[in-house]
């Protein structure tokens, strides 16, 4: 997919990453409670806010009132979010920090990765699928 885009996505198949699965609990670092502060928002319905911490690329591609579609309809897919489980911290060579927390919805465990770029602002952000452990 294109660098850039907003995707909030459900994939049929599972995706395994490179990066292979969660591991537990990462050492303590700003870019994850920055993630996670983005999930909260997003539960929260706070659209707005979100959009706010965006690149002015991805803030020009989506608007608060898509980011609000794109969430109520993965809602009804899903259900609501519960908690996080589980959180991974990269940073990949090419200078953005790649954050990966394992979220339980009411029907299904999602990975959502938000991408920072190093003005932490965000480039990109994802749910998918959580593979199943192995």
């Amino acid at each position: 997919m294109k660098r850039g885009r907003l995707r909030m996505v459900l994939v049929v198949a599972w995706i395994v990453g490179a990066g292979g699965m969660l591991t537990g609990q990462s050492p303590r670092n700003p870019a994850i409670d920055h993630a996670k502060h983005i999930v909260d928002l997003l539960q929260h319905e706070q659209f707005d806010d979100v959009v706010k911490e965006f690149t002015p690329s991805l803030t020009a591609a989506f608007s608060a009132a898509q980011v609000r579609d794109l969430w109520m309809a993965m809602k009804q897919q899903v259900g609501s979010f519960t908690v996080i489980l589980d959180q991974r911290l990269e940073t990949p060579a090419r200078g953005f920090t790649d954050v990966t927390l394992g979220c339980q919805f009411e029907r299904a465990v999602l990975n959502a990765t938000v991408e920072f770029d190093a003005q932490d602002k965000i480039v990109d952000l994802r749910f998918l699928r959580r593979p199943p452990p192995q």
